[in-house]
C-alpha cells in the first residue's frame, strides 16, 4: 500500500494543512513511507520525517497537485527508498523550500537519489550525506540557493548545478550527529561557521525570522523558528 503513516487523495478543493507532526518508523510496500499526499493543494511545515521506508519515497509521495503545494521548513533524516528517498513528486509542481534532507539512503539500480521531483519549485534546501544521489534532476524543475553535498553517488545526476542560482556543494556543519540512530542524539541546527548561514534566497520573503538574510535549510527563512 501507500502513505504508512498519512494518506490523503482528493481534498476537494480545501487547502490541506500537516504541521508540527512526527513521523517516525513508518513503512510503505510501494509510495510514501511517511505521507502519500494526492489531488491537493496546501501546506506541509515542520514536521519531523524520520526513519521511515518505501519502495519509493521513503519520507513523502506527491502526486497530482491541484493547485499550491508548498512543502517547507520540515526535517526528513534517515529515510530509506531506491528512489526519492526524501521526496518524490510525480505529475505535482511543489514547491519545495527550507527543508533540510540528511542521510536518508536510496538504493534503487535507477536513478536512486534523495530528491526526485520530475516538475516544480526546489530553493534554500540543504541535501546532504546520503547514499546514492542527492537530486534526480529534471530540466522542467527550477533549484535555487541549495546546498547539495557528500553523497556516495553525484551530488547531481544530469546537469551540476553547483555554481549556478545560488546552489552550492559545503559541508552544512550540522551542530550535532553522530550516527546512533537516537533522535536525542542529533542536532540539525547550523553551527556558526556553516556556509548555509546567510546564503538563502535574497528575496525579502525568504528573510528569517530574526531579520537576516535567509539560512539554507529546516530552520531558515520567516517560519524557521521551531524546535
Amino acid at each position: 500500500g501507500d502513505g504508512g503513516g498519512l494518506y490523503t487523495h482528493d481534498t476537494l478543493g480545501d487547502d490541506l494543512l500537516i504541521e508540527d507532526n512526527e513521523f517516525v518508523g513508518n513503512s510503505a510496500g510501494d509510495d510514501g513511507g511517511a505521507m502519500r499526499v494526492g489531488t491537493c493543494k496546501g501546506l506541509i511545515r515542520r514536521n519531523l520525517i524520520y526513519q521511515n521506508e518505501s519502495e519509493d519515497a521513503g519520507a513523502v509521495f506527491i502526486h497530482t497537485t491541484t493547485g499550491q503545494l508548498r512543502f517547507r521548513n520540515n526535517l526528513v533524516v534517515e529515510n530509506v527508498a531506491g528512489r526519492g528517498a526524501g521526496v518524490f513528486s510525480f505529475t505535482a509542481s511543489p514547491f519545495v523550500d527550507s527543508n533540510t534532507f540528511a542521510y536518508n539512503v536510496a538504493d534503487d539500480i535507477q536513478s536512486p537519489s534523495t530528491l526526485h521531483i520530475f516538475e516544480g519549485v526546489v530553493r534554500n534546501n540543504i541535501v546532504a550525506f546520503g547514499t546514492g544521489l542527492g537530486i534526480a534532476s529534471s530540466s522542467a524543475t527550477s533549484y535555487a540557493y541549495n546546498d547539495v553535498f557528500g553523497f556516495s553517488g553525484a551530488e547531481w545526476e544530469i546537469n551540476d548545478l553547483t555554481g549556478q542560482d545560488g546552489n552550492i556543494s559545503a559541508n552544512p556543519l550540522f551542530a550535532l550527529y553522530d550516527a546512533s540512530g537516537i533522535w536525542s542524539n542529533y542536532d540539525f541546527h547550523l553551527s556558526p561557521t556553516s556556509p548555509c548561514i546567510d546564503s538563502g534566497h535574497p528575496a525579502a520573503s525568504f528573510t528569517d525570522a530574526d531579520g537576516t538574510a535567509a539560512d539554507m535549510g529546516a530552520y531558515g527563512g520567516p517560519e524557521g523558528s521551531w524546535p
